[in-house]
């Protein structure tokens, strides 16, 4: 298709187009979407030749090493395409997890300053954006255990449930790569993308947690809500109907516990399968 014929389908000047194709400007969430549609193809087949989006083998294997690469390129850049407003940063989450959980929150830490891409893990932490001493303990125990620096825009991994926002402009920036991590979970390899804030029909909500499963050569996703002591369920049941997503609540107690991760893997397993079962 020539270039012309495709920018006057897609209703973007061919200039625009131009200019895209050559990496002079960075299209837009809607232009990658009518792109998208107007080449018959998904919005990961396009950006990355695969519907996964990161790669045909493994996320864990291949595309973890492509977006830690990803991750260090943010860093050394000295900034984010995309930087979530936060009203306090990680460390004083982690200063509040400190005072909380002080035995669980030590030996976590001993446990991630032993590995071996600390430096990394480091940077990740400082630049994740976390809302709450125990949302700061779950990225802990992920980094405890096994999870990966990662880069991450979730339109690239084909989360087009609902427009990614900036809570203050709501510019879309679903497109934009933010902090998150890949952690394999009881054989199940997920990406955490914290602290989403996606516009539906109703209204607009904050996620804790945004995750992708890789199930097949698809991607699945479900919320993972962090409701820590003294959390109101007021309004709960009206937004879990606005994503029309599966949510998984996490209580301090959950996060606590020493199966955390068989739980918590168990618990998506069951989500994704209900969901599957409904859209059949």
């Amino acid at each position: 298709m020539r270039q012309c014929d495709l920018a006057r389908r897609v209703e973007i000047p061919q200039s625009r187009l131009c200019a895209i194709e050559m990496g002079d400007r960075q299209a837009t969430e809607m232009e990658v979407e009518r792109l998208a549609a107007g080449l018959g193809v998904s919005v990961p087949k396009l950006l990355f030749g695969t519907d996964w989006g990161l790669s045909n083998r493994s996320v864990l294997n291949s595309s973890r090493m492509e977006l830690e690469k990803r991750f260090i390129g943010q860093v050394l850049r000295g900034r984010w395409d995309y930087e979530v407003p936060r009203d306090r940063k990680y460390r004083v989450r982690l200063r509040a997890a400190r005072r909380t959980f002080p035995e669980v929150t030590r030996e976590l830490e001993a446990a991630i300053e032993a590995r071996e891409d600390y430096d990394v893990v480091r940077l990740l932490l400082r630049d994740l954006s976390c809302d709450s001493a125990d949302e700061a303990l779950v990225s802990l125990r992920s980094f405890a255990e096994s999870a990966r620096p990662a880069a991450v825009a979730p339109l690239h991994l084909g989360f087009d449930h609902h427009s990614v926002i900036d809570p203050l402009s709501h510019r879309v920036v679903g497109h934009c790569c933010v902090p998150a991590f890949i952690i394999e979970i009881q054989g199940l390899e997920c990406v955490f993308v914290p602290q989403v804030y996606v516009k539906t029909e109703k209204d607009s909500y904050r996620l804790d947690f945004l995750v992708g499963v890789r199930v097949g050569r698809n991607v699945e996703w479900v919320v993972v809500e962090v409701d820590a002591d003294g959390h109101s369920s007021r309004g709960d049941r009206e937004r879990d109907a606005a994503l029309h997503l599966p949510v998984i609540r996490l209580s301090t107690a959950d996060i606590l516990a020493p199966r955390f991760f068989p739980a918590l893997a168990q618990r998506i397993r069951n989500a994704i399968w209900l969901e599957v079962r409904l859209a059949a």
